[in-house]
C-alpha cells in the first residue's frame, strides 16, 4: 500500500525530515490533497520541534498518531498500514 512505499522511501533516505521535495513533486502531479497533507505535516513538525526542543523526536517521519491521521485522510485503515 501507499504507506509501505513511504516507509521504503524513508529506509532508502529518499524521504525523511527535510527530504520531502520528491514526494511533494509527485503529489502535486497526482493528488493535490496529498500535497496539502505534506505541507500540513511540515508546519506541524516545525511547530512541534519549536514547542519541545529538549524532547527526543522519533527517527521515523510518521509517528503512530501521524500514521493514523494520514490513513484517515487517505481512506486507509490504520491496521492495513501497520504491516
Amino acid at each position: 500500500n501507499l504507506l509501505d512505499i513511504f516507509i521504503e522511501m524513508e529506509k532508502r533516505v529518499i524521504l525523511g525530515e527535510g527530504k520531502l521535495d520528491i514526494l511533494k513533486r509527485v503529489c502535486a502531479q497526482i493528488n493535490r490533497s496529498l500535497l496539502k497533507i505534506i505541507n500540513d505535516y511540515e508546519e506541524f513538525s516545525k511547530d512541534f520541534g519549536q514547542s519541545l526542543p529538549n524532547e527526543k523526536q522519533t527517527s521515523g517521519i510518521l509517528s503512530d498518531h501521524q500514521q493514523s491521521q494520514f490513513c484517515k485522510s487517505t481512506g486507509e485503515s490504520a491496521q492495513t498500514s501497520q504491516h
